[in-house]
């Protein structure tokens, strides 16, 4: 259940964007209240993001973040078996029928991940009761970075390899099927 929301923008050197033109926008803060923040996700039982590690890295910087709450929709519904070839989260909403006309944008990409929560909600919230870890391939992988992005890797620049958040209970099942892919 969401119980609070809550948007602000950051002020910036650059000129306005075109959807903050519209009425009631100058309403909206002008300040990010960390507080605020702190408190809303202190208070939540998990909290949703499309590529979870991204927002919750960004948000650590200035606040606790409870990093345990997060759960990342990427990872946590498999849009594969489902039948998407994309996991970005502009591509699953037209493969639902919304369009979200500025794309990593805060509030549009809330709502446009809202939307896509709404489909699949009783699956993610399944999926959320269970600890996810990664699972990582490193060698020789880039000669099979097309099988493992189909099987929901994601390189990482830093470990310079690709991973996977896999639930933990079929995290021994991934490592086994990845070990036969890559010999």
């Amino acid at each position: 259940m969401i119980t609070e929301c809550y948007s602000c923008l950051i002020p910036t050197n650059q000129p306005p964007h075109p959807c903050t033109q519209t009425p009631h926008m100058s309403d909206i803060p002008q300040q990010i209240d960390w507080h605020k923040i702190q408190r809303i996700i202190s208070q939540s039982a998990y909290v949703y993001a499309h590529n979870a590690s991204f927002d919750e890295s960004f948000l650590s910087t200035k606040i606790n973040t409870y990093v345990d709450k997060w759960r990342c929709t990427i990872d946590y519904i498999p849009w594969a078996e489902k039948g998407h070839t994309s996991r970005s989260l502009t591509h699953l909403a037209a493969d639902h029928g919304y369009l979200n006309p500025y794309s990593h944008r805060a509030l549009p990409d809330c709502l446009t991940l809202f939307n896509l929560i709404s489909h699949n909600w009783l699956e993610l919230k399944d999926n959320s009761q269970y600890r996810y870890i990664p699972v990582i391939a490193k060698k020789n992988s880039f000669k099979h970075k097309d099988v493992l992005k189909s099987r929901g890797y994601r390189w990482d620049g830093d470990q310079k390899a690709w991973i996977k958040q896999v639930r933990e209970d079929f995290a021994q099942t991934e490592r086994e099927v990845l070990s036969a892919l890559l010999n």
